[in-house]
Formats: C-alpha cells, sequence, structure tokens
C-alpha cells in the first residue's frame, strides 16, 4: 500500500517558485505522479536510504543549473514523465548513489527527454548512471523503453559510469554529436537500442555485450575507446579504461560516416584488447572500420559489407554480398525475403536471446539485428 502524492489531475497541478518533492530516508513506497515541475532545478531528490520510491506521469522544465530529478535510494522507478526545454548544466535525470555504492535496481523506462541545447559544460547529460567514484560498483539499473530527441546538451547523452547495468530499446534521434556512452564501469548489456543523427555508442570498459541495435545516419555508428590507462592494474577511476574482451555482434549499421571506429589517441595509446566483432551488418555510408590504436586479440567473422568500404576490416572478417535490407513504414531497414543474412551465423552466444524488437532468437541465427520470423 504505497503513499501517493498525487495531483488532481494528471499535469493539472504545477509547482513553481525554488523547491520539488525531496524523499528522504527512511521513506519507502512512496509514489509522485502528475506534477508539472517549473521550478528551481536541483530540487526533486530520492535521497539516500529510500526504498521503492517512484515519479511517474510528471513534466519536468524546470529553470536554473541543476539536476532535473536526482536519484540516489535504491530500488527507484522512474516512468512515464517526460523531460524538456534544458539548457543549462546538471542532467535531466541523475542516478547516483553513496560512497563507492551506486543506487542499486533503478528502473528508467517509458520517459520522454527531448530540447536539452549545449550547456557547453561537461555536467550536462541528459542521463547519467553512477559516478567516477562509483564505476566499480554494480548497479544492475535497467534503462529501457525511452525515448531521447534533440539531446545535445552534452557529447554524453546517457552516460554509464557504474557496472552491471542494462541500456535496451531506447531510440535516440536527432542529437548530433551526443553518443550513448559507456564510460566506466564493466559488464553492461547494450541491446535492441535505435540511434539515428547522433554520435552513435561508445564504449570503454570491459566486458560490455552489445547485441541488436540499429544504428542509422550517425557520425560514428560504434565507436570502441581507445583506452588511455588499464583500471584493473591500479590505474584512476577517471581515466579512459582501456576496453577488454567487450563483444559487439549481430547489429545493422546503415549509412554511417564511418560504422565502427576507434579513434587515435595522445600521448598514451593502450586500444582494447580481445574485442569480438562479428554477424554485424555494415551498408552505405562511408568505411566500414577505422581503427587507430592497438587492437590485440581480436575476433572478426562472419559480418556482411554492402556498398561501404572495408577500411581496416581484415580479409575473412566480413562477405561483400546484398543484404537485401528493405526499409519498412517506419523507416527502419530489415531482411528483405531471400536475404542471406538468414540463418547465416554461426558460433554460440548464449546471451543473445532476441532481436531488435524483443523477438526471440534461438536455433541459426540471422546476422544483423534483426531475425525474421519463421
Amino acid at each position: 500500500r504505497p503513499i501517493t502524492i498525487a495531483a488532481e489531475s494528471i499535469g493539472g497541478v504545477e509547482l513553481t517558485g525554488t523547491h520539488g518533492f525531496s524523499v528522504a530516508q527512511p521513506a519507502a513506497h512512496v509514489v509522485i505522479r502528475g506534477f508539472k515541475f517549473t521550478h528551481a532545478a536541483g530540487r526533486n531528490s530520492i535521497g539516500a536510504g529510500t526504498r521503492h520510491v517512484r515519479y511517474t506521469r510528471n513534466t519536468f522544465e524546470c529553470t536554473g543549473e541543476g539536476a532535473y530529478l536526482a536519484v540516489t535510494g535504491d530500488d527507484a522507478e522512474v516512468d512515464h514523465n517526460e523531460f524538456r526545454n534544458k539548457k543549462t548544466a546538471g542532467s535531466m535525470l541523475s542516478v547516483t548513489g553513496t560512497g563507492s555504492q551506486v543506487a542499486r535496481r533503478v528502473w528508467v523506462h517509458h520517459n520522454y527527454f527531448h530540447n536539452f541545447s549545449n550547456a557547453w559544460n561537461s555536467g550536462a547529460e541528459t542521463l547519467r548512471v553512477g559516478l567516477s567514484s562509483q564505476s566499480m560498483s554494480t548497479g544492475a539499473a535497467i534503462v529501457e523503453h525511452n525515448l531521447f530527441v534533440r539531446c545535445v546538451g552534452e557529447n554524453e547523452l546517457i552516460s554509464n559510469k557504474s557496472s552491471g547495468n542494462t541500456y535496451r530499446y531506447n531510440t535516440i534521434l536527432d542529437s548530433p554529436g551526443a553518443q550513448l556512452t559507456l564510460r566506466h564501469g564493466n559488464d553492461c548489456l547494450v541491446y535492441g537500442n535505435y540511434l539515428r543523427n547522433t554520435e552513435g555508442l561508445r564504449i570503454f570498459g570491459d566486458r560490455h555485450l552489445v547485441f541488436s541495435n540499429y544504428f542509422e545516419k550517425n557520425y560514428i555508428g560504434i565507436n570502441l575507446g581507445n583506452g588511455s590507462a588499464e583500471v584493473a592494474d591500479g590505474a584512476p577511476l577517471t581515466t579512459h579504461d582501456r576496453p577488454d574482451n567487450c563483444v559487439i555482434v549481430f547489429n545493422t549499421l546503415v549509412n554511417n560516416r564511418t560504422h565502427y571506429q576507434m579513434s587515435r589517441r595522445t600521448p598514451t595509446a593502450l586500444g582494447a584488447t580481445g574485442t569480438t566483432f562479428a554477424h554485424n551488418i555494415l551498408q552505405g555510408g562511408g568505411t566500414a572500420a577505422k581503427i587507430e590504436g592497438p587492437y590485440p586479440g581480436a575476433s572478426w567473422s562472419g559480418n556482411i559489407l554492402w556498398e561501404t568500404v572495408p577500411g581496416d576490416m581484415p580479409d575473412g572478417a566480413y562477405a561483400r554480398t546484398n543484404p537485401r535490407l528493405e526499409a519498412g513504414a517506419d523507416g527502419v531497414y530489415r531482411l528483405g525475403e531471400g536475404s542471406p543474412a538468414i540463418d547465416a551465423a554461426s558460433g554460440e552466444f548464449p546471451l543473445v536471446l532476441v532481436d531488435l524488437e524483443g523477438q526471440a532468437r534461438s536455433g541459426k541465427l540471422d546476422t544483423g539485428a534483426d531475425e525474421v520470423s519463421t
């Protein structure tokens, strides 16, 4: 029986002035629903020591610097809200924690984030999950079914700074120069996401699994970080941790300027180790792969290239064949009838269980993000 604090009608109550809702320890099972927050930013919070606090069906359009909503407590839920029209430093949604532990089991779903203008500040992520100091802690956050449009507060649109989180079925549109960034932390899942006209996905840290994502008309589709240090060997948590043993499979990349890239770094470039890049479709655009740093222990296999330049993708890593992608009514390119990508994948990928739209994948898998129903 949660305590519900609700507007009499959804959007019918507006909070102006200096403060919103501060939910503090030991509050638990509290729901904040239906308000329009236009007061000073930095004044809505789910505090440390709280449990199962939910913000749902609210509109956030706060003024001044600071986060629209800050989450520190465990088991928080943020859903079906609108976060809009920000141009100052501070995230629209900030998830931190206590000490070196990020907030656990936070669920962010079915929210609409839009129109975050460039704040010319590194603290203007649309959504941040964790801090550098918390990056080795496991959050087990789930960020799913959210829509991000024109969010260019800074280059890190979604900034992951903790471990063990899942980003799935999110749509990120028309945010040039901004990325879904695995900036710090390890063991994250990124699947079923749709990115168009952005800076794509950027990866640092270890053992991330990236699959069944769709990248179209981005400056870079997938940007594998060129590490500057190795956290596992004692480097500071604030460094660009070398990506180790990341798996990038079953993605579809269409008309990106560069589909897959590791950018150069100076003065120290550790590159990435043990990366698997397999069973992806890369079509149109510019260069398929551009690797400008150390790349030892890489595994390339089963990729399909069409109407794009291989670049640094080695011989034997791909087949040059028309995957017969067809644009649907929604503009998304999926496998057409008779595609050579159907049932083309080999190898064992036990965690690749769904395609771009959540359809089950089993038996012989189709190359790319789309699994054709049979």
